[in-house]
């Protein structure tokens, strides 16, 4: 008997969930900039509507922003490392103050880029052969990925990969040559 009751709670809580997410997806897609974010590579149902909320609405101009530039994005999301420094000596370490849904939204987020964005795919195979550890490949990749959704965020530009592309082949980045 205490089976079935939990089975019960538990389908009322899957219907209450869907509701939820339902109810996100409508507020999410009547925002102007949710256009801009959906059009990234791997930006789907959960993962738009996270960065969105991170970054809040897009300023007006002279308006204060939450952010005034990518560094503080990819601080709080814990992708940036943390450098020590004092002489001779310097350590990076790996941040852990940081908000760790958003870190968690981003590993996501790079995750899936790797197979839907073809630099995305691209950079990662390169870091592979250069055996750099998986995470580390993940973390890596959301740092670019933020410093492209910051961009399109605070100039309200949609984002477009094949530009990307070319602006990765004209400053000549190693892993972009094969694109």
């Amino acid at each position: 008997m205490r089976m079935l009751a939990l089975l019960d709670q538990l389908t009322t809580l899957q219907a209450h969930i869907r509701a939820y997410e339902q109810q996100i997806q409508k507020i999410f897609q009547e925002l102007p900039e949710s256009n801009n974010i959906s059009n990234f590579p791997g930006v789907g149902g959960r993962i738009g509507p996270e960065l969105l909320a991170t970054l809040g609405p897009r300023p007006q101009s002279g308006e204060p922003s939450r952010f005034t530039s990518s560094e503080g994005l990819k601080r709080l999301s814990g992708a940036a490392p943390v450098t020590k420094q004092s002489g001779r000596y310097r350590q990076v370490k790996f941040r852990r103050a940081c908000d760790r849904r958003l870190r968690r939204t981003l590993y996501d987020w790079a995750k899936t880029a790797t197979r839907t964005s073809r630099w995305a795919h691209a950079y990662y195979e390169h870091c592979r052969e250069h055996k750099h550890r998986y995470n580390t490949i993940l973390r890596n990749l959301a740092q670019k990925l933020i410093a492209i959704l910051y961009r399109v965020w605070s100039t309200g530009e949609a984002y477009d990969e094949q530009r990307h592309i070319d602006n990765l082949k004209t400053h000549r980045v190693l892993w972009a040559a094969q694109l």
